[in-house]
């Protein structure tokens, strides 16, 4: 997981290090312990805080979307958690919205 989260430091690495937390969500939620959970969860916390202060473009956006939609779907035992990212889903199908209006 630390790799991954030192990958999003980059923006070289930001769309890979998503795209394998995206799968890490939809693979691993339901088999993995409670620490594995939070950490993933907190791997997906600290992407989207760097959607938010450094990684405005559609492109970025666009992973961020795919990696709320694979929280939503595999967080819905968890209503604490799925609230959360039903939010970041919210935001990046906006940011997603209004990037590809801009671009187009």
């Amino acid at each position: 997981m630390e790799a991954i989260v030192s990958e999003m430091g980059k923006k070289a690495t930001f769309l890979k290090a998503t795209n394998s937390l995206a799968a890490m969500v939809e693979s691993g939620w339901d088999c993995g312990d409670a620490a594995g959970r939070d950490a993933i969860f907190n791997a997906c916390k600290r992407c989207f805080s760097l959607l938010r202060s450094r990684y405005s473009a559609v492109g970025f956006w666009r992973a961020g979307k795919a990696l709320a939609e694979a929280c939503v779907a595999a967080m819905h035992t968890d209503p604490k958690r799925l609230a959360t990212a039903k939010e970041w889903l919210s935001l990046a199908v906006i940011e997603v919205t209004n990037g590809d209006a801009a671009s187009g």
